[in-house]
């Protein structure tokens, strides 16, 4: 039987034992890390925690919607035993109140097909840490080694204790510069979560200085049972011209390889990052994104 769940019943030792008990690996549906990043959010649960399926909403414009929250990819139903009618039979159970949905699956969630939802495949890329460096390095392609020998040449040093702040910075300087849908809100977001991952030892900065000790490149990392995720990551033009996050990344796969781990480059559908991330040897992890309005205006609503 399929409940729905108000945030503040959830058996929230029962939840999480069921998300630690998923084959993804995926942190995103921890109950701390969904208090963390979503307003508000309930649940559909199976029976007692068999599955969860977290439903964050808000409301906008007095209209009450389903929303992947920033700093989640991937959400969906977890659960070791998630198959595909279960899934089906939760996304009809998604409650009519909810007039917008815009919501992200998991890479282990099966295809569904439900009347009145349009699915549109998305495009992950992980990379397999267990062997040994060298089989990992032979996975690389020509422009990334490239970039990593070129990288080399430079005067460049690792800082593995930076703040979330050297990191956002660089990024704002730069990426950020170009994006004009990014307000400060979301740089508070990012802050307060790489903070509160580092504070739950959760996550951890890498950073690369020039020869001047200016931060060119940088990554956070979240991790999570077997799961290094790519959270946030920033490069200025010095870091860019020299390859320094390939060069950054190489070192990471060096410290973690032989490690029954895998890397998550959480992205992308962008085609440049998606080659990046392929030069690595990354194969692609697809998972669905749905939509569905029940106003027809709503098609083209957004968060």
């Amino acid at each position: 039987m399929i409940h729905y769940v108000r945030h503040h019943e959830v058996d929230t030792l029962k939840w999480d034992r069921c998300i630690n008990g998923d084959p993804s690996c995926l942190p995103y549906g921890l109950h701390w890390y969904l208090d963390l990043t979503a307003r508000e959010w309930d649940a559909l649960v199976v029976d007692d925690y068999q599955a969860v399926f977290p439903l964050p909403h808000n409301r906008r414009w007095g209209i009450p919607y389903v929303f992947r929250p920033y700093g989640v990819q991937q959400l969906g139903l977890f659960g070791k035993d998630a198959e595909q009618d279960m899934l089906a039979a939760v996304l009809r159970s998604i409650p009519s109140r909810f007039l917008w949905v815009d919501y992200y699956l998991n890479e282990q969630n099966p295809t569904a097909s439900v009347r009145g939802m349009e699915f549109q495949e998305q495009n992950n890329q992980i990379l397999d840490l267990a062997g040994s460096y060298e089989s990992i390095y032979d996975r690389y392609n020509q422009r990334t080694r490239r970039n990593i020998k070129k990288a080399r040449k430079e005067r460049m040093k690792i800082f593995e204790y930076d703040s979330p702040d050297v990191l956002l910075d660089v990024f704002k300087a730069n990426k950020g510069a170009e994006l004009s849908s990014w307000t400060q809100w979301h740089y508070d977001r990012m802050r307060l979560l790489m903070y509160q991952l580092i504070h739950k030892r959760r996550g951890f900065v890498w950073t690369l200085h020039d020869e001047t000790n200016t931060a060119c490149a940088g990554v956070f990392i979240l991790q999570y049972r077997n799961r290094l995720v790519a959270l946030f990551t920033a490069v200025n033009a010095y870091g860019k011209e020299r390859g320094a996050m390939s060069f950054l990344l190489d070192e990471l796969f060096i410290l973690y390889s032989n490690k029954d781990m895998f890397f998550d480059f959480e992205g992308s559908n962008i085609k440049g990052l998606a080659e990046f991330n392929a030069g690595f040897g990354a194969v692609s992890r697809p998972y669905q994104r749905i939509i569905k309005s029940r106003i027809p205006f709503l098609r083209k609503f957004r968060k």
